[in-house]
């Protein structure tokens, strides 16, 4: 039963969880400063692209047709924020905060609302300034003032209803891993699974376009969550349809009722029942208690034999939670390096909100390179985009933060006789294992489809190999000079110390910045070419001087020289730009992998803990 304050309730503590994400917000600066950075970008483009069509825009004839790829993009992008809302519910609030206060005080309704408004606060945040830009130039180009008011509600209800959705997705999700024990226990596998078909198919339909496989954005348009843009559309020269109006006012009404309605169904059975232990088999446990004292003892005693020569050397804990997957540790590793490598795979399993967040740039990168290219143009970006990305990937999970993954046992890991090689190893040998492999396979299935001959194919699966084994060798020993302790808290799951953001920026730089320059210069050699020549023969010479007119001493002089090294580099044929532009890298990433590898050693032999 619900209080008769409920509502009242619930807007005061989703104002608190707000003013909470805020000021967490204002004490991770790295974090604020990505966000006013994301949000800024994308305002600005808005606003100069329609500054740049402002007078195209004018000329055209009222009625202007609303496209049916209009409507249909709209529904896309609410199923995405549908997606986000569900995925942050369900890692965020499968318990809450303080749960023995707060639904011992009020009900859960008066909760989910809270959340639900919390969720609907944080969005606003990322939307607030580029719909006030989108308003403002669709009323000054058009001259209709009436958008004032219909876009705001379309945005707003756009907004409420994707919440409400995602929540209730979100909180049926949670619910799913507090009853399935088969659920709680793959719940990484299934997670994986689900966000590849996900991410698959949203590729399928704005990357690879109508025209090639008959399934773009258009499709979609039949959707009444697309018709929004109807409801915006009232009052500006584009021919919007009463009856999407009409349909989509409906439809809201509808979300708003149902979801509200199972939002409190959901988190009721959620909150107050007990969740399943994942790692619990009942009908081994049964039997284990109706089995003799003599039976139990030689189960034991064999079980002790075989932890004791297994993986991790003794340590049957770190191979019980491993299970299958311990065989991804070769056995030929000493015992000190397998123990450290297996207890990284089972801190990434037990806690797979910390590859959450390493998986978000990269899923951020992809989403914006790809949505910068035709259908073409994807088949061939597509094998440059695994090779980068994927050994960033394996490096960043188990080596970029090695001091802030051991947590409150570091002491014990700094003085328990393991050395700083073997340390090193450890965190090197999942990404290897995994990520050379995978790195390779994916790289020549992508280069199968893609317009690169088989020369440069495997010349990209050659350098996806050697930015896996740099990648692993790099990691540790940025993540030890620049570590991070202090936790991210997430709740409804164990608190994660994500890698600090310097270290993910260095990182990124030292690794990406050599394996972009060696797959430009196998691919598109002439991109190459001319880069380097207008850096070397305009922007060098230019810095130069300016910094010389401004009284630093010694800075003009080697102007000359630059402005002639342009003209030098045109000069330059194909096979050779080609060949030093690629081999030069590789061979920094050898060095600069084997030399972090050392360094990271010496690192950890000699860290002291302040």
């Amino acid at each position: 039963m619900s209080e008769a304050g409920w509502l009242r309730h619930g807007l005061s503590i989703g104002f608190v969880e707000f003013r909470r994400t805020t000021r967490g917000m204002r004490r991770n600066k790295g974090r604020l400063a990505l966000l006013v950075f994301g949000v800024g970008f994308w305002t600005v483009s808005i606003a100069g692209l329609a500054i740049l069509f402002t007078a195209p825009l004018r000329s055209l004839d009222a009625p202007i047709a609303l496209p049916a790829a209009a409507r249909g993009g709209a529904a896309l992008a609410w199923l995405f924020g549908v997606y986000i809302v569900g995925q942050r519910v369900l890692s965020q609030y499968s318990h809450v905060d303080s749960e023995a206060g707060m639904l011992t005080t009020v009900s859960a309704r008066s909760v989910a609302t809270g959340l639900v408004i919390a969720e609907l606060l944080r969005a606003a945040s990322y939307l607030l300034a580029p719909l006030l830009v989108v308003t403002g130039l669709v009323v000054y180009i058009f001259g209709t003032p009436l958008g004032v008011a219909t876009i705001p509600l379309a945005a707003g209800l756009f907004a409420l209803t994707a919440t409400i959705v995602g929540s209730a997705i979100g909180y049926a999700g949670a619910l799913l891993v507090a009853r399935s024990r088969f659920v709680a226990r793959y719940k990484t596998i299934l997670g994986v699974a689900i966000v590849t078909v996900i991410f698959g198919g949203y590729a399928a339909v704005v990357f690879f376009g109508a025209d090639e496989l008959g399934i773009g954005p258009a499709l979609f348009a039949w959707l009444p969550v697309g018709w929004y843009v109807d409801l915006a559309a009232i009052g500006s020269p584009l021919a919007f349809s009463t009856g999407h109006v009409t349909g989509v006012i409906v439809a809201t009404l509808a979300v708003l009722g149902v979801g509200g309605w199972a939002i409190e169904r959901l988190t009721t059975a959620l909150w107050f029942a007990d969740p399943v232990e994942p790692t619990r088999d009942e009908d081994a446990a049964d039997a284990a208690a109706a089995a003799s004292p003599a039976t139990r003892t030689d189960a034991d005693s064999r079980t002790a034999a075989r932890t004791d020569t297994g993986l991790t050397g003794g340590n049957g804990a770190l191979t019980a939670a491993l299970g299958r997957f311990g065989a991804v540790i070769p056995t030929r590793a000493s015992r000190p390096t397998r123990r450290v490598a297996a207890k990284a795979l089972v801190r990434t399993w037990r806690n797979p909100s910390r590859l959450t967040i390493l998986l978000t740039p990269v899923v951020i990168a992809v989403v914006s390179v790809f949505n910068a290219t035709q259908f073409g143009a994807a088949f061939a970006v597509a094998p440059v985009a695994i090779v980068l990305l994927l050994p960033w990937l394996a490096g960043a999970t188990f080596g970029l933060n090695p001091f802030g993954d051991e947590g409150a046992v570091l002491p014990a890991t700094l003085t328990g006789g393991i050395s700083g090689r073997a340390f090193v190893r450890g965190l090197a040998l999942p990404g290897l294992v995994a990520g050379l492999p995978l790195t390779v396979a994916l790289t020549l299935a992508a280069g199968w489809f893609s317009p690169y001959s088989p020369f440069e194919v495997a010349g990209l699966a050659a350098l996806g190999g050697v930015l896996v084994a740099a990648a692993v060798g790099l990691a540790p020993v940025i993540g030890m000079r620049i570590p991070r302790f202090s936790t991210f808290s997430v709740r409804g799951s164990r608190d994660v110390v994500p890698p600090s953001i310097t270290a993910g920026i260095v990182y990124t730089i030292v690794l990406l910045g050599p394996g972009v320059v060696a797959a430009v210069a196998l691919v598109v050699p002439a991109l190459l070419r001319g880069f380097l020549a207008a850096l070397g023969s305009g922007v060098i010479p230019f810095v130069l001087r300016w910094l010389g007119d401004r009284g630093v001493p010694l800075v003009t002089g080697p102007a000359p020289w630059f402005e002639g090294l342009g003209p030098a580099i045109r000069g330059l044929a194909t096979i050779e730009v080609r060949a030093g532009g690629y081999a030069l890298p590789l061979f920094l990433l050898v060095v600069g992998g084997l030399l972090g590898y050392r360094a990271a050693a010496r690192r950890f032999d000699t860290y002291e803990i302040t």
